[in-house]
C-alpha cells in the first residue's frame, strides 16, 4: 500500500507527532496537526519566482570611419583592430574612385565573426553592406550570392567580394578581383 492511498485520518494515527506531505505537482504542503486530530491545514508555499533570461547586450565591434552615408564595410583580418595599413590604402583608393571617403563609411573588422546580419542591421541600419572575404553564410544571411553580384535585401544593398589580402598582391588574379569589384561598384553608385 502506498502512502498516497492512505486517508488523512489514518496518517494522523500512524504519525501522532507532526507530518508534512509535499505534493510536488501543485507545490502545496499539507500539514497535519496532531492536536487537532484529523483536521488538515493546507500550507501553500509560494512558487519560486522564475528568473527571466537576461538578454545579453549586443556588443558590436567598433568601426573606423564616420559612417555618414551608412555604408558598412565588413572584413576579417587577424592581428589588427580595424584594418591593416596596406588594406586601408587599397580601400581608400577604391572609395576615392567611388567619390567617397572614410567619413562616408564604417569599416568593421570581424576578426571572430559570430554576428548575425540582423544584429548588424538593427544596431547600425546600413544602406549598403560590403563584405570583403566573408561569405553570406558567415553572417547567417538567408541567401547565397556569388561575389560581386549586388543583392537588395532588408532595406540594404549587399555586396560580397574577395578579401583585401587577395586583392593586395600585384598579380593577375588580384587585378581581376579589383576589376570585378570596380564594375559592381560602378553599377551600385551609378558611376
Amino acid at each position: 500500500m502506498s502512502i498516497t492511498s492512505l486517508t488523512n485520518e489514518a496518517l494522523v494515527q500512524l504519525f501522532p507527532n507532526q507530518l508534512v506531505i509535499v505534493e510536488t505537482e501543485t507545490r502545496s504542503t499539507t500539514k497535519v496537526d496532531p492536536a487537532k486530530q484529523g483536521v488538515i491545514v493546507p500550507v501553500i508555499e509560494p512558487p519560486k519566482p522564475v528568473q527571466p533570461e537576461q538578454a545579453k547586450p549586443l556588443t558590436l565591434p567598433s568601426y573606423l570611419g564616420g559612417f555618414q552615408k551608412k555604408i558598412l564595410i565588413l572584413h576579417q583580418q587577424n592581428n589588427t583592430k580595424h584594418i591593416s595599413d596596406e588594406a586601408l590604402q587599397l580601400l581608400t583608393g577604391i572609395l576615392n574612385a567611388c567619390k567617397l571617403n572614410l567619413q562616408d563609411v564604417g569599416i568593421m573588422n570581424l576578426d571572430n565573426p559570430q554576428l548575425h546580419y540582423q544584429e548588424i542591421m538593427e544596431a547600425l541600419h546600413p544602406t549598403h553592406l560590403f563584405s570583403f572575404g566573408l561569405a553570406p553564410a558567415v553572417l547567417q544571411l538567408p541567401f547565397q550570392i556569388p561575389n560581386y553580384q549586388a543583392q537588395s535585401f532588408n532595406n540594404a544593398t549587399f555586396l560580397f567580394a574577395a578579401s583585401f589580402d587577395d586583392m593586395l598582391p600585384q598579380s593577375p588574379i588580384s587585378k581581376e578581383e579589383k576589376t570585378k569589384l570596380w564594375n559592381s561598384l560602378k553599377k551600385i553608385f551609378q558611376l
